[in-house]
């Protein structure tokens, strides 16, 4: 069909620190569009990092596919922005 889920998880076993478990999920729309989130869990109310969001949009450009990507990451700090990240690719 038109429309794409994509799940991934991770559990990592840290010997010299916390354990992590990470959790993502993309949902795509006709390979035009794509919502993502995901999320880190450690155990530690301290922790820097948590929730992640994301949007990608792809189009055709001749014989070749233009793709913008968008993506964020809070910090729970206080201090700091949410990290910001774009990416533009070109598939041939």
């Amino acid at each position: 069909g038109p429309t794409t889920v994509n799940a991934h998880g991770l559990f990592q076993s840290n010997s010299f620190g916390r354990d992590e478990a990470r959790l993502g999920v993309e949902v795509g729309y006709r390979k035009t569009a794509a919502l993502r989130a995901g999320y880190v869990y450690n155990g530690d109310e301290d922790s820097l990092f948590g929730f992640s969001y994301g949007l990608g949009l792809f189009t055709a450009v001749g014989s070749s596919r233009l793709g913008v990507d968008y993506a964020g990451q809070t910090i729970k700090d206080g201090i700091f922005d949410d990290i910001q990240h774009v990416a533009v690719s070109l598939h041939f």
